[in-house]
């Protein structure tokens, strides 16, 4: 009787100890996902930090970066300009496609992700250099992503 009371109480507490261990590591992995969030996060806003740098520290970057908003026909015509504003505009929608991923993902939430949408649509639509790099370099980039960026062109 004795040893089937002592076996019981080890299997209650086995039991007890499994329950305790799920709870624990279902925390762990929730403490996982908000690290993984605010990593993403903070990976994102340096990606588009350093790209901003690229362009403020370089007043001919800069300049070339203005004129090409305007579209290529405003750049010079020695090509090293066209080139410039070329990188620029496919890096910022590298940038972009990166967000759009990390979104789908689930590491962004709705509330989030919508405005970085509307800042998109308002540089693509304002900007004719944009524009113009997007058409030429558009296969370069996932079908979603080109879908996203399309739309914001018709």
């Amino acid at each position: 009787m004795k040893i089937e009371k002592l076996n019981n109480l080890a299997m209650l507490l086995a039991n007890i100890g499994v329950i305790a261990g799920i709870i624990f590591l279902a925390l762990e992995v929730r403490q996982n996902t908000t690290m993984m969030r605010a990593a993403t996060r903070d990976s994102m806003t340096q990606q588009l930090t350093n790209w901003q740098l690229t362009v403020a520290s370089n007043p001919k970057t800069a300049i070339i970066y203005q004129k090409g908003n305007g579209g290529f026909a405003g750049l010079e015509q020695d090509q090293a300009e066209n080139i410039t504003y070329g990188l620029l505009a496919n890096s910022i929608f590298r940038i972009w496609e990166n967000e759009w991923y990390q979104y789908q993902l689930g590491l962004y939430e709705e509330e989030e992700f919508t405005p970085r949408l509307a800042r998109w649509e308002r540089n693509i639509r304002g900007s004719t250099g944009y524009r113009d790099m997007w058409l030429r370099s558009r296969e370069q980039f996932s079908s979603g992503f080109q879908n996203i960026i399309d739309g914001f062109i018709e």
